[in-house]
């Protein structure tokens, strides 16, 4: 009984409280076109919507990495470089002198697999710690399953040498070994 009286009250006090201040500066009526009628007006441009998704499908599939092939290859990248002049640390002492041969696999390992792919034909199997880089195909495809990355411009399989794909790229001793195609 007392919730209903404060309730009737408080509705009653709120009407008392209302003022119209009037009205201030300009104002104007809001006009919008019937929606249906905006939809009928509206002449529909069918070849630019094709450019349109012409352009789309561009972006969506970038330029694939030419001249791979699918043929079985196995061969060794060894990382190896000869440095060109003395390397020091932050204080001064030399690390490598210059002519030195060093192959970073001694110091830092090549800890996950690599797999180059077409996207366009179906993956072979791999492991959850396996980076997987597209050559050819459509990104947005299978991004849905995999985490992605891209050689750009082939810069990757330039370096490595690859020939065939799928390839794989992991670490024995000191050198990359590179499985091509389905061996």
């Amino acid at each position: 009984m007392i919730i209903l009286l404060i309730i009737f009250g408080i509705s009653f006090g709120a009407e008392g409280s209302i003022q119209d201040f009037g009205t201030y500066g300009h104002t104007t009526a809001i006009e919008e076109e019937d929606l249906i009628e905006q939809l009928q007006n509206t002449s529909v441009d069918i070849e630019s919507l094709q450019e349109g998704l012409r352009q789309k499908l561009r972006y969506w599939s970038p330029k694939p990495v030419s001249g791979l092939g699918t043929a079985c290859r196995v061969h060794f990248y060894d990382p190896t470089i000869t440095v060109p002049f003395d390397i020091k640390d932050h204080k001064g002492r030399v690390l490598h002198t210059k002519g030195t041969r060093v192959n970073p696999l001694q110091y830092r390992s090549f800890s996950q697999k690599w797999i180059f792919v077409d996207g366009e034909k179906p993956l072979p199997s791999f492991d959850s710690n396996t980076k997987v880089i597209l050559v050819r195909g459509n990104p947005f495809e299978l991004m849905k399953d995999y985490t992605l990355y891209f050689d750009q411009g082939g810069l990757l399989v330039k370096k490595f040498g690859i020939q065939n794909v799928p390839a794989t790229l992991e670490q024995v001793g000191d050198q990359i070994r590179i499985t091509e195609g389905s061996c």
